[in-house]
């Protein structure tokens, strides 16, 4: 049999060039499932559930959860974790007989029921009393269903890697005590005895670990949720560990998010939500309580965390080898990835800083046949009330080999009247299914304007739209020429 000396050299070459990324470990990150037993369609149960089966056939050696399981903290609730992670993998065994760990810690759902007023105005003191998981027992209820010991910070090691499991805290012990609504003024801005425990603790220079936290630490990761990160003390802690890879949750950010991979003096990774994703502040299809409440004037288009619902639910698939962590961005609900792999090269090097990867994106552009519609409809805004509307539609910036995929789009609406020219009204907007895999966002993209926000006299009105990427970098604007316009006195 003749064979070719390219090919012995290609087959000798390949192991030597891919043996530092074959990976040694490999993980599934979540975070924010908020399962609701009481819910008769049992949906987040359901994916949570669905998602269990796809890291079976994805052969994770372990599942990561950074906090909030459940959307009450009611102990039978959590039970339902236990529950359903047995059934998908009896004695901690995947179907093909190989065994998987859960690293799990309680978040903030888990233990806030007597700080949170939206809890203690629903049900009497006495109904929270016989399913508050802390008065039942953080390490009781955690032992007995997930068949494991427990502390507040626990440390495991997989295919010898560590991995330090640093549960939300508000009540420091066990002993059932009562932590009133606003007694708690701090409400778990820190993680008791972080540094006691990493003081105590020593880790392997030479190879990553994972820190395992529910909510962000300070100056890490960015996001647009109204409540607050840890205070600076985990951040101080984790900055004398370059080998740190820290997972949070908390804030529901989406996985398109590239503020979400942050590297500094450690990498801090925020774990996309399973349930439904926030949105950045500012976008006239945003989630409302990023803005403020009662935002005037009201919004004129539905936020699209309404549809997420349906067909959401974020998560990671962590590959772990010698020269580098691949993380790989999933919506679990069609199987498929939302976003380009983010690499970190090891060891810590800044190369996946946000400032690095920014330098090194993929611009963003629109189609070349791209072209902005204008139609006129009466419409209600988000608070309801009915008025003339201009909607603005254009197709979505789509990825190829040399350009990425939209983030959100930038729509100006400018007054033409004689001689000048003036941009009275700016919106930004996403994609209806921006959070979705790219192959199933393929509607066109809708801007809403009312009419009363487009001032008279004029006599055109000229719309630009400008697509960002996931860094904040813009590509090519589009306008349709001017005699396409409706006109709209």
């Amino acid at each position: 049999m003749r064979i070719k000396c390219g090919t012995i050299l290609a087959a000798a070459l390949l192991p030597l060039a891919s043996l530092a990324d074959r990976p040694e470990l490999t993980v599934a990150v979540v975070s924010d499932v908020h399962m609701r037993p009481d819910d008769p369609r049992h949906f987040y149960e359901n994916r949570f559930r669905r998602a269990l089966k796809f890291f079976d056939r994805m052969k994770v050696d372990a599942v990561v959860g950074c906090g909030d399981w459940i959307e009450f903290g009611w102990h039978e609730w959590f039970r339902k974790v236990g529950e359903y992670w047995f059934e998908s993998f009896p004695n901690n065994r995947r179907s093909d007989g190989r065994p998987i760990e859960k690293l799990f810690i309680f978040g903030d759902h888990e233990i806030e029921n007597f700080w949170n007023p939206g809890i203690t105005r629903a049900f009497s003191r006495e109904y929270i009393l016989e399913r508050d998981i802390p008065t039942y027992g953080r390490a009781k209820i955690y032992e007995e269903t997930l068949k494991e010991p427990w502390s507040p910070i626990m440390r495991k090691k997989v295919k010898g890697y560590d991995f330090v499991l640093a549960h939300f805290t508000m009540r420091e012990d066990d002993s059932g005590r009562i932590c009133e609504e606003g007694r708690n003024a701090r409400w778990g801005e820190c993680i008791p005895r972080f540094d006691e425990f990493f003081a105590k603790n020593k880790f392997d220079p030479s190879k990553p670990f994972f820190c395992v936290m529910h909510k962000p630490p300070k100056n890490t990761v960015i996001s647009p949720f109204v409540s607050t990160p840890y205070n600076d003390s985990p951040t101080k802690t984790l900055s004398r560990f370059p080998n740190c890879i820290a997972f949070c949750g908390h804030k529901h950010r989406s996985a398109m998010s590239e503020h979400s991979l942050w590297q500094g003096a450690f990498t801090c990774v925020e774990v996309p939500a399973m349930q439904n994703c926030t949105t950045d502040a500012g976008h006239e299809n945003g989630w409302a309580s990023c803005d403020g409440h009662g935002q005037k004037p009201a919004q004129q288009m539905p936020p699209i965390t309404a549809a997420m619902k349906e067909d959401g639910g974020e998560c990671l698939i962590m590959k772990v080898s010698k020269g580098r962590i691949l993380l790989e961005r999933w919506n679990v609900t069609y199987e498929e990835k939302i976003a380009e792999d983010w690499i970190i090269p090891l060891p810590n090097d800044g190369r996946a800083s946000f400032e690095a990867r920014r330098a090194n994106a993929k611009p963003v552009s629109f189609p070349k046949d791209a072209k902005i519609t204008v139609t006129r409809r009466v419409g209600r805004d988000r608070a309801g009330a009915t008025n003339e509307q201009y909607v603005v539609s254009f197709p979505a910036a789509k990825s190829d080999a040399s350009h990425g995929r939209g983030y959100d789009y930038r729509v100006t609406a400018m007054l033409v009247k004689h001689w000048w020219r003036r941009t009275c009204c700016e919106k930004w907007v996403y994609s209806e299914k921006r959070y979705l895999p790219e192959s199933r966002d393929t509607n066109d993209v809708k801007c809403v304007f009312s009419a009363s926000e487009i001032p008279s006299p004029f006599q055109e009105v000229v719309f630009t739209v400008t697509p960002y990427n996931a860094f904040g970098v813009p590509g090519e604007p589009i306008s349709a020429p001017l005699n396409s316009h409706i006109r709209l006195n």
